[in-house]
């Protein structure tokens, strides 16, 4: 899926902040409302095609709620982005999901711990079915980020209700584990553990920082404003203006270097990254990535 000798990974470009739903996990951000404006995608949609190896048209808010979403989509297919979507579930019955189909897509996930409806799981997998027929490269991803937490019925009817329509057994992992099952070919579901979402009044977390922040991914919010992080909601870091320079130049000034040179040596440049409990899942990989030299 990922063309390795690109820079990164992936990046997240997110269309928009604004968001249909208000699920438990999610907090929200301070930010104004957006939807990214067409002129700066399209800037966007270019510079990050030669790039990354893939899109996810996400940070916070639903894509698919983009008034110009049709248009966005086919803009990114005449630049060759290969791209990827993280939704809510609950539009995919919407006109905007049909504007899905002509796009180079490699990845759909689908927060199925939203809390979702019998009527918008019916609506995801029929879409399922009808993606994995039109979209050849099409991989899609039920995610259960929900593991541990007390009492959600919905979930589990949610996987009953999935094993039954593709013919599969579908229960959650023992023990509470990470686990991902394939109840049919190109599509997974996985499960995994909630996550405290990085936040700048959080008290500092002791122990070495490391990140694939910069090294595998970066992100632009709906303003143009650019980040190192899928997970900096309210943009505390700020790299540079989308609008103004390009994603090579913002990627490559002093404060993005010194993020690289900070986790090559275990620590952080960011306050953010201080304060960040998701960087633990990379425990392991610390020691293997620390003073490196970075790639970009």
């Amino acid at each position: 899926m990922v063309n390795r000798r690109k820079a990164f990974r992936a990046a997240y470009l997110e269309l928009t902040n604004v968001c249909n739903g208000n699920c438990p996990f999610c907090p929200g951000t301070i930010r104004e409302p957006r939807f990214m404006e067409r002129g700066l995608f399209q800037r966007l949609a270019s510079e990050t095609a030669s790039l990354a190896g893939i899109a996810y048209l996400h940070v916070m808010g639903e894509a698919l709620l983009h008034p110009e979403f049709p248009d966005l989509i086919r803009d990114a297919a005449k630049r060759n982005l290969a791209m990827g979507l993280t939704t809510n579930g609950t539009l995919f019955a919407s006109p905007n999901a049909e504007a899905l189909f002509p796009g180079d897509f490699r990845q759909i996930n689908v927060s199925m711990h939203s809390g979702l409806s019998d009527g918008h799981l019916d609506e995801i997998l029929a879409f399922t079915t009808e993606a994995l027929r039109r979209l050849p490269a099409l991989h899609v991803n039920y995610r259960f980020w929900n593991l541990g937490m007390e009492g959600s019925p919905s979930a589990a009817e949610s996987l009953a209700r999935i094993g039954e329509y593709f013919g599969a057994r579908c229960e959650p992992p023992e023990a509470g584990t990470p686990a991902v099952l394939h109840p049919a070919e190109r599509v997974s579901l996985h499960f995994d553990r909630p996550f405290d979402w990085p936040d700048l009044h959080a008290s500092p977390v002791p122990g070495p920082v490391f990140c694939h922040g910069l090294r595998r991914q970066f992100a632009v919010l709906a303003d143009g404003q650019v980040t190192a992080c899928c997970l900096d909601r309210d943009g505390a870091i700020r790299l540079g203006d989308a609008n103004r320079e390009t994603l090579r130049t913002i990627l490559s000034n002093s404060r993005a270097n010194a993020m690289r040179r900070a986790f090559s040596r275990g620590c952080a440049s960011e306050e953010l990254c201080r304060r960040c409990r998701y960087r633990s899942r990379f425990h392991d990989e610390t020691s293997r990535f620390m003073r490196k030299t970075p790639r970009f």
